[in-house]
């Protein structure tokens, strides 16, 4: 570009030509990319030059300056700052690290609450000490159904808030919460609909299959309840929630126990105000929602009130079939990988050499002996969960902040970044594993002794500690295929999971229950190994994935 001189008709006096200089290098200074006459009108009008400035510099209006000055302002321009400028202009901002720990810690939360009870209580996870055999497998049998059902609307339902929210699609994110209480009420109506005809072919008792519908109703409302919460990623609210629901629930069953001295009426009321205290935050959310008129009334501080995107009020209703369809691998995907996590507690019921419960026999009865050391043995995974949180939430945004600083053919960048970042989400990840699981396996028969295991509980602790290690590099390879795409590969793959931890399991229940954590430890061998083994091919070349699926 050359230095401004006699552009456009007629020519321009000394005067005119330094007043076009001095603007044009005013301009470079503040604003170094200006790409048409327009924005520079625009721009001149920002730092105060109006038609007078212009008449009494020898031009018509701001218009005819602005012609004079496009086409040379290159001239003027640090071409580096001008590419930094743009850019920075191009670059997504990424939360801070601590600030991610500390999301990551809310997410995990609410089961390290539960473990918390678990602990208090010393008999198991969701449950207190000192109710009957019957009450406790009837109570966790409906839990266990709760949290595996709601699973799959928990990943599906989340998923399309996320993505109509991340678009200031306000009506399509009611419309999506309003179809996520619609289809909840349909399953939790099949749920109890189940639960009474297998209660009515087994001869259970009217009472404890009641309690099983209570159970798994109110797990189910109470899980998807939060899938907006999760959805609008409100950490903290999730936070003080499950703390003061604990504190709630611990307060009452104890202080109540001259006002309420039956153990199970005591345990109910004690369940219905923590439930009633983690409903407060959906229900305040829900309603936002419902009365905003946008999204920036949801108070999100990363959205900006004078961005200048047009949010329509009402928006072309989404096919749900269609929504259905494209998310049911995750629906799928979450429930598998809950049954292959949680599979062997059900079979330990199963198989439970105690077949009766007060009196009245049962198809399943509750196994504290081996819930002890399996629950306990959960902690192997938190740790790694939240640094794969960490690690792997902004790993879109250094995608996008790293192709605005490269060309097409520097692509093998991208390609040595996600194999960097692979590397060091599975390190982390073992790591973090291997240490808590170190602990557990040394400390167990202190931990036993403690919350009131036996030698089989120990046996199990230690199976399960070290097979949560390959449960949480299952984790964080999940976590990557779904980046990459491949989300319909590791449906296949938990569903092998689930396969070798159900047939193996009903193998070596034949020798004892204990045995059965030997499938789980199997199971994630087989996880583990497949996708890894995906992940490995994945990554020859995962910029052609990722620009693939985003670009």
């Amino acid at each position: 570009m050359e230095p401004l001189r006699d552009y456009g008709p007629g020519k321009l006096s000394r005067r005119s030509i330094v007043f076009l200089e001095k603007t044009a290098r005013s301009i470079a200074e503040i604003q170094p990319s200006l790409d048409s006459v327009p924005e520079i009108v625009v721009f001149l009008e920002v730092l105060g030059y109006n038609n007078k400035t212009a008449a009494e510099n020898g031009f018509k209006d701001l218009y005819q300056v602005a012609g004079h000055l496009y086409g040379s302002l290159d001239h003027y321009m640090d071409r580096e700052k001008a590419r930094l400028t743009q850019e920075r202009s191009m670059t997504i901002a990424i939360p801070s690290v601590g600030a991610r720990v500390g999301q990551g810690l809310s997410l995990t939360f609410p089961w390290m609450g539960s473990l918390a009870v678990l602990y208090f209580f010393g008999v198991s996870l969701w449950l207190v000490w000192g109710l009957p055999l019957t009450i406790v497998t009837s109570l966790i049998v409906g839990v266990f159904l709760g949290l595996l059902l709601s699973e799959g609307p928990m990943q599906l339902f989340q998923r399309l808030i996320v993505f109509y929210y991340n678009q200031y699609n306000l009506s399509e994110v009611k419309r999506a919460l309003r179809r996520s209480y619609y289809l909840s009420a349909c399953l939790v109506a099949g749920i109890i609909g189940g639960v009474y005809v297998f209660g009515s072919l087994a001869n259970i008792p009217t009472q404890f299959t009641i309690l099983t519908m209570i159970s798994a109703s109110t797990i189910f409302a109470h899980r998807v309840s939060y899938i907006l919460i999760y959805a609008l990623r409100k950490f903290a609210q999730i936070v003080v929630s499950y703390a003061a629901a604990l504190v709630s629930l611990l307060t009452v069953y104890f202080l109540m126990y001259n006002i309420i001295p039956l153990s199970l009426n005591r345990y109910l009321v004690s369940l219905g105000t923590g439930i009633a205290v983690l409903s407060v935050v959906p229900i305040y959310y829900s309603y936002r929602v419902f009365t905003a008129n946008s999204v920036y009334s949801l108070g999100d501080k990363n959205r900006n009130p004078l961005n200048t995107i047009v949010v329509n009020s009402k928006t072309i209703m989404s096919n749900f079939r269609v929504q259905l369809w494209e998310g049911l691998p995750y629906y799928l995907f979450g429930m598998l990988f809950f049954a292959m996590l949680f599979g062997d507690r059900v079979l330990s019921w199963t198989f439970n050499p105690v077949r009766s419960a007060n009196g009245i026999s049962l198809p399943m009865v509750f196994n504290s002996t081996y819930h002890v050391g399996a629950d306990v043995a959960l902690l192997v995974i938190f740790p790694a969960a939240v640094i794969q949180f960490v690690i792997m939430t902004p790993i879109s945004e250094q995608i996008s902040n790293l192709t605005t600083s490269i060309t097409v053919t520097q692509a093998g960048k991208v390609d040595g970044f996600l194999n960097h970042r692979y590397e060091v989400l599975l390190l982390s990840s073992v790591l973090a594993a291997a240490s808590v699981a170190s602990v557990l396996f040394v400390f167990a028969p202190i931990i036993e002794s403690w919350i009131g295991g036996s030698g089989t509980s120990i046996y199990v602790l230690r199976l399960a500690a070290l097979s949560d290690v390959l449960v949480a590099v299952f984790m964080a390879n999940t976590l990557f295929l779904i980046f990459l795409n491949k989300i319909r590969s590791l449906v296949g793959i938990a569903l092998l999971g689930v396969s070798v931890l159900g047939v193996g399991g009903i193998i070596f229940a034949q020798f004892g229950f204990q045995y059965i954590v030997l499938a789980y430890g199997l199971s994630a061998i087989a996880t583990t190994s497949v996708s890894t083994i995906l992940v490995v091919k994945s990554l020859r070349k995962p910029a052609s994935l990722f620009f693939a699926r985003y670009m």
